[in-house]
């Protein structure tokens, strides 16, 4: 059978967690049901299409080897969890996502929509979150598109700061994809230092920072750097209070987390 970004439920196999740890992970599966992509657990009948591998356990790999060998196709995606990465070449040829401990059902849930993404035919449509150490979506993107073209002589300069590699690096992605210069800072004040230094003609700025938040930095950007280029606040959260706190901070435009690949689009669209 096809699998594609956008079927509507995956059967999920939990490779040796504790019992602790399959409930929250059973938690997970529930919360799902009420979302467009579900998750449910893998009854045992047919392949599963997702693994989820303890690595803190050596029984998970051996679990996972023993899938493997029952099912001749078992090369799904793996959701690997553990307290730390390690270097491991066990899996050779497969989509993976490394998710750090600890387990909590909505970042579990987040993480499993990337992998999706990731490994049944990325949609570009897809949202973009920031709860997850990704390896290899950006990766497989620019396989799928081709090298990122080289700037053009009128390509703009895009700043984005963020502490989520996931979106730094599918910002990186989208934005050489058009031609774009970008550079990137993972703390307020890195970012601030880097505005200071050079002209943007674009700044993203996450909100929830180490250090200052992006309230903070967007105030510094505008009031003490006097930056000219318009700044683009990027956070969960969506509430009026929060969305006048980013007026109050002199932002120019606010977009919400899971970042939307259209309205990303769309505000590149209005502010270049």
């Amino acid at each position: 059978m096809t699998r594609s970004s956008d079927q509507k439920e995956f059967s999920v196999v939990l490779c040796a967690f504790t019992p602790s740890e399959e409930k929250v992970l059973s938690s997970a599966f529930k919360l799902s049901t009420v979302r467009s992509r579900r998750y449910a657990a893998w009854e045992g009948d047919e392949a599963p299409e997702i693994a989820i591998v303890n690595e803190d356990r050596p029984e998970g790999l051996e679990a996972l080897r023993a899938l493997q060998r029952r099912f001749a196709s078992g090369t799904w995606p793996v959701l690997r969890v553990g307290a730390a990465e390690r270097e491991t070449e066990s899996y050779a040829g497969i989509s993976q996502i490394f998710y750090k401990r600890p387990v909590l059902a909505s970042r579990i849930l987040k993480t499993l929509d990337q992998l999706v993404a990731e490994a049944y035919q990325f949609n570009p449509e897809a949202k973009i979150s920031d709860d997850a150490t990704v390896d290899t979506l950006a990766d497989l993107v620019r396989q799928a598109k081709g090298p990122a073209p080289e700037a053009a002589a009128d390509a703009k300069k895009i700043l984005v700061i963020d502490d989520s590699e996931a979106i730094r690096k599918m910002m990186e992605v989208k934005l050489q994809d058009q031609g774009h210069q970008v550079e990137f800072a993972v703390t307020g004040e890195d970012g601030l230092t880097r505005a200071q230094a050079q002209e943007f003609q674009l700044i993203f700025l996450d909100v929830m920072l180490p250090g200052i938040n992006g309230y903070e930095v967007c105030r510094r950007l505008k009031r003490e750097i006097r930056v000219r280029c318009p700044v683009i606040l990027l956070t969960s959260k969506s509430s009026r209070i929060d969305k006048l706190r980013g007026s109050l901070a002199s932002a120019d435009h606010y977009l919400t987390k899971p970042l939307e690949i259209a309205d990303l689009q769309a505000a590149l669209e209005r502010f270049l």
